[in-house]
C-alpha cells in the first residue's frame, strides 16, 4: 500500500490544486467600485504637469551700445571734434545708461571702434596708429 501511495502524483510536485476564486466585490452592498487604470494615469499626468514657462527665470540682457548707434554718434561728431580724434571721444557720454557698468564700456569701446573701421572702410575717415597699441586716431 505504501509504494502505490509513493506512485500516486502528490499534491503540489504533480498536481496542483485549484486556486480559490475572488470575491465579487461588486455584489457587496456599500463597497467600492473597481479602480480604472487610465483615469488613475490620467490624474498622476496632472499632477506631474510642468510648470508654466513664464515661471522660468530668463535674466534681462544689459543694454549695450550697439554699432548703428556708434556710426550715428560718430558721423555726428567727425565734423566737430576735427582731425587727429582719439577713438575715447567718440564712445557715448556716461551719463546714458547705456556706459556705466565695465561689460557696458567696454562694449561701447568695441562698437565704437568696430564703427570706425566701417567709417575708414566706405573711406568717410583715414585711421591711424603710430604704435602696435597706442590710441587709434581719425583723420
Amino acid at each position: 500500500m505504501a509504494d502505490w501511495l509513493e506512485r500516486r502524483p502528490q499534491l503540489g510536485r504533480q498536481v496542483f490544486a485549484r486556486g480559490q476564486a475572488e470575491p465579487d466585490t461588486t455584489a457587496v452592498a456599500g463597497a467600492l467600485p473597481l479602480a480604472d487604470t487610465a483615469e488613475l494615469l490620467r490624474a498622476c499626468l496632472r499632477l506631474l504637469v510642468l510648470p508654466h514657462r513664464d515661471r522660468v527665470y530668463r535674466p534681462r540682457p544689459p543694454a549695450l551700445w550697439q554699432v548703428p548707434d556708434a556710426l550715428e554718434r560718430m558721423r555726428q561728431l567727425l565734423p566737430t571734434v576735427g582731425e587727429g580724434a582719439d577713438l575715447v571721444n567718440f564712445l557715448p557720454p556716461p551719463s546714458e545708461e547705456r556706459a556705466r557698468s565695465q561689460l557696458q564700456l567696454r562694449a561701447a569701446l568695441a562698437t565704437t571702434l568696430m564703427a570706425g573701421l566701417e567709417l575708414g572702410r566706405d573711406g568717410c575717415v583715414a585711421l591711424s596708429q603710430g604704435e602696435p597699441l597706442p590710441q587709434l586716431r581719425f583723420k
